[in-house]
């Protein structure tokens, strides 16, 4: 089941990180410490394991890495895909894996609206944006690599 699963992977983080990211060199016997422990290990990991959790419902169980899912229909408030999202429009999403080789995306021309392609990490951090207001509203292609990729860029085709 992904929740014992997921619940196993919780704690088998928050325990690594705990001990790992400590200033001390022993293992703790305070409780107001190991409290305090357990919490930065939570805030820290959190953001990834709900990640985790959200990219192996959309992609891990159904195979649907490298694909963008449109999402047709506008989100209501029964909605629970992602936090909050706007009522207002419009998604697509992709997980990309980038183990192997980087992905090329090309983007199309939109002129008439605003359009963003956020890219997103494991620890939920926006690091970059393509589209209206960072490359314009011409087509464009973006190559996402993995953070130790060493290579060639590619470039416009």
């Amino acid at each position: 089941m992904i929740s014992n699963r997921l619940l196993f992977v919780c704690l088998a983080f928050l325990m690594l990180f705990s001990v790992v990211f400590s200033n001390q060199q022993e293992l703790t016997t305070d409780p107001s410490e190991a409290n305090s422990l357990a919490k930065d290990a939570y805030i820290f990991a959190y953001p990834m394991l709900e990640n985790y959790r959200t990219m192996y419902v959309e992609a891990v169980s159904s195979g649907k890495f490298n694909t963008f899912t449109r999402i047709k229909t506008l989100f209501g408030p029964d909605s629970k895909t992602v936090v909050r999202p706007n009522n207002d429009t419009i998604y697509s999403t992709a997980w990309l894996d980038l183990r192997a080789e980087p992905i090329v995306v090309d983007l199309p021309g939109v002129k008439d609206r605003y359009f963003s392609l956020q890219l997103v990490d494991m620890y939920t951090h926006n690091f970059a944006y393509a589209g209206s207001r960072t490359t314009g509203t011409d087509a464009v292609t973006v190559m996402v690599a993995g953070p130790y990729w060493e290579g060639e860029i590619f470039g416009n085709r």
